[in-house]
């Protein structure tokens, strides 16, 4: 089937034509149409090659979204099927989405999903109207499946609109749900530019028990992952990968729920581990190089702690001194993690 530009009906019948074609009782047209049609464009909602969307039937939705926005409405209301529901979803705009969403009841959950979707791909200035409806999306689908928001936890995980929705979202759940939905996040490695799981803090009232509770779930879901990657010697660890993308769950962990003292000790304890690592028991050199740098990653969290609360420590420093400058740090830590070892003195000595 050859490309063609769509034409405006001229005359009554042919607009009723345009009507029949898209009434709830012919929307099996799109997927008989869509089996015998050349498929050449990826979707911008599920972006999977498996999915192709034709020009011809993308017009056709369009036209009727312009011609009859409220039979469009009606339609899209009672779509059953994915490949229909993607469709239709494809040709709104946000500003469609938030008419159909918020004018109505929406329960489909497999629209739900696409509005979730065809929001989340876009690119936005200012987010917080995005925030408020993806929330809302979230919580209509939690309350009729707990088990597809607890999926899309890891569907969505790099989406940074989507972690900081998610803060907005738990704030008001059980800590029961909270922990469920913890046990979903997948741990990644750190990266600056892309620090979602920061997202979900900002999104929550910082002196609430759910931004406590969801800290400490937090903090030991990361030392979790840390014993289980020590556990597995075969694989060869860096900075960015016992960092992992919940450093900054960290770091706020240490600032909410330390006392200054809290935090010296702790930087003492982390430089003596490192100070008589040679002491462990260590099953191989990267076993060995593995606990370095879970030590070393602590280190470095810690380090910004004590300089966002202002400290400054005696012990801290010379022990710093007497461990981090031995030569076989040097030898020990990769070439692209040196830089970091300049900022933990930085941080430690108040150098600007």
């Amino acid at each position: 089937m050859s490309k063609m530009d769509l034409e405006i009906p001229k005359n009554k019948h042919n607009i009723e034509i345009w009507k029949s074609i898209f009434s709830s009782q012919n929307l099996e047209l799109l997927n008989d149409t869509y089996g015998s049609i050349n498929l050449k464009e990826i979707t911008d909602l599920t972006k999977s090659p498996s999915l192709f969307i034709s020009d011809l039937i993308l017009k056709l939705i369009s036209f009727l979204k312009k011609y009859d926005f409220t039979l469009f409405e009606r339609t899209i209301l009672k779509l059953d099927n994915m490949l229909s529901t993607t469709l239709f979803v494809k040709s709104c705009s946000f500003e469609d989405i938030e008419n159909i969403y918020t004018e109505n009841v929406v329960t489909n959950e497999l629209l739900l999903f696409c509005f979730l979707k065809k929001i989340l791909d876009g690119e936005y200035e200012d987010v917080k109207k995005y925030v408020v409806i993806v929330n809302g999306i979230l919580i209509q689908i939690f309350n009729s499946n707990k088990k597809l928001v607890y999926k899309l936890m890891s569907i969505f995980n790099t989406n940074l609109l989507f972690n900081e929705a998610i803060g907005l979202f738990i704030s008001d759940l059980s800590k029961h749900y909270i922990q469920l939905i913890v046990d979903e996040f997948p741990i990644g490695w750190f990266s600056q530019e892309k620090d979602y799981r920061r997202k979900i803090l900002e999104s929550i009232n910082s002196e609430s028990e759910n931004y406590i509770f969801l800290l400490i779930l937090l903090y030991e879901k990361r030392r979790c992952y840390l014993s289980n990657c020590l556990i597995n010697d075969k694989i060869g660890l860096i900075l960015n990968n016992t960092l992992t993308d919940l450093c900054s769950c960290d770091l706020n962990y240490y600032l909410k729920l330390f006392e200054d003292e809290e935090i010296i000790a702790k930087l003492i304890e982390i430089l003596n581990f490192i100070k008589f690592l040679d002491s462990e028991w260590c099953y191989s050199k990267v076993d060995y190089k593995n606990k370095f740098y879970v030590y070393y990653s602590d280190l470095l969290i810690l380090s910004f702690a004590y300089k966002y609360k202002n400290l400054n420590d005696g012990e801290v420093k010379d022990l710093f001194k007497d461990v981090m400058y031995d030569d076989f740090i040097k030898e020990i830590i990769h070439d692209d993690d040196i830089g970091s070892l300049k900022t933990i003195e930085e941080n430690l000595f108040g150098i600007s």
